[in-house]
């Protein structure tokens, strides 16, 4: 019994086969089969979907636009041609525009204020003044007419004056 486990375990010839690899090449305890681990495989579908989709958005191509020919990539005709439906008044290309500007960081309103102030200006009517105020009148804030600032747009505007509620400060 002076003899340990390990001695014993030496001493037994050791047959080498299937499943039982020579001792030298055995994984030593502790440590991985695959230290770098496996190469994650890409779906090859996936990869030429996206390489041929960016080919195809930077080919050059002539576009007629009124008497001229213009020559640019596909992508810039198709954002053009979303900003000209957007300007139409397309919900869907409204909807896919604002979009687009948001996932690319792109702020739509920027210099715009005064256009933006003109048009509200423009689009609302004596009789829209007058359904706000009732509006206003009706939920407890005296509603009065003040000069609007022209660098705001955040009060609606009419004919230069902007109609606020009292609890507006």
């Amino acid at each position: 019994m002076a003899e340990s486990k390990h001695t014993k375990a030496q001493s037994k010839p050791y047959n080498v086969g299937y499943g039982r690899p020579p001792t030298k090449s055995q994984f030593q305890p502790g440590q991985s089969g695959n230290p770098t681990g496996g190469k994650l495989k890409r779906s090859p579908v996936a990869a030429d979907l996206k390489t041929s989709l960016e080919k195809a958005l930077n080919e050059q191509a002539r576009f007629r636009i009124g008497e001229r020919d213009l020559i640019m990539t596909k992508a810039a005709a198709g954002v053009a041609q979303l900003v000209t439906q957007f300007a139409e008044g397309d919900r869907y290309a409204r909807r896919d525009l604002i979009a687009l500007a948001d996932k690319l960081g792109v702020d739509l309103t920027a210099g715009q204020a005064g256009a933006i102030g003109d048009a509200v200006a423009t689009l609302m009517t004596a009789n829209d003044v007058a359904i706000i105020a009732d509006f206003l009148r009706r939920h407890g804030a005296e509603p009065r007419l003040v000069e609007a600032d022209s660098r705001s747009i955040s009060n609606q505007s009419f004919d230069g004056r902007t109609l606020k509620s009292d609890t507006e400060k």
